[in-house]
C-alpha cells in the first residue's frame, strides 16, 4: 500500500509540473523531437527516483534539476540534431531561471492561449489542432477541409499572428 501511495502522491505532484517541465525542456533544447524524448526520459528517472524526494518541498525544482542534468549529459547528441541548442553553461543559467514561481509563469500563459484560441473561428482552431497536436502534414488539412494546403498554410499564418497579438495583449494587461 505504501508504493499505491508514492505512485499517487507522484503523479499528483508530476501532473501539476507536467506543462512547466515540457516547457523548461524545450526552452533548453529548441528541438521539439529532441524535447520529447528528454522529457519522456524525465519522467521515468523522476518515478524511479521519487523515494528520494522531501514531501513538503519544491516537486517543480527537484524535477527540473533531474532535467537539467538529463540535457547537460545528452548535449554533444542534441547538438548534431539541433544547431540552436545552448552550451552547458547556458542550460545552468536557465535552469537558474526557472527557480520560484516558474509553475505560474507556464499557467498564466497557458490560460492566455486558450483564452485566445477560443477567440479564433471554427476552421482556425482546426487547423492549428491538427498542424500543432496531430502533426498533419498541410495536403492532408486541406483534403480533410475539402481545401488547398496554400489556403491551409494562409489560415495558420493568420491564426498565430492573431495569437500572438492575443497573448501579448492579455500577458501585458489585467486578465
Amino acid at each position: 500500500m505504501v508504493g499505491q501511495k508514492a505512485n499517487t502522491a507522484f503523479m499528483r505532484n508530476f501532473l501539476r509540473s507536467r506543462k512547466m517541465l515540457a516547457g523548461f525542456i524545450f526552452s533548453l533544447v529548441r528541438d521539439a523531437d529532441a524535447a520529447e524524448d528528454i522529457f519522456q526520459e524525465v519522467s521515468l528517472v523522476a518515478l524511479e527516483r521519487y523515494s528520494s524526494f522531501q514531501e513538503g518541498t519544491d516537486f517543480g525544482a527537484w524535477v527540473r534539476e533531474i532535467a537539467r542534468r538529463r540535457v547537460r549529459k545528452a548535449w554533444d547528441e542534441l547538438r548534431r540534431r539541433s544547431p540552436v541548442m545552448l552550451d552547458p553553461e547556458a542550460i545552468d543559467a536557465v535552469a537558474v531561471a526557472h527557480t520560484g514561481r516558474a509553475e505560474d509563469y507556464w499557467d498564466t500563459r497557458e490560460k492566455a492561449l486558450d483564452r485566445c484560441l477560443e477567440k479564433l473561428t471554427e476552421r482556425a482552431r482546426r487547423i492549428i489542432e491538427w498542424r500543432y497536436r496531430q502533426s498533419m502534414a498541410f495536403e492532408m488539412i486541406a483534403s480533410e477541409l475539402g481545401s488547398t494546403a496554400n489556403s491551409v498554410q494562409v489560415t495558420l499564418t493568420r491564426a498565430r499572428k492573431a495569437l500572438r497579438r492575443c497573448i501579448e495583449g492579455a500577458l501585458a494587461g489585467p486578465m
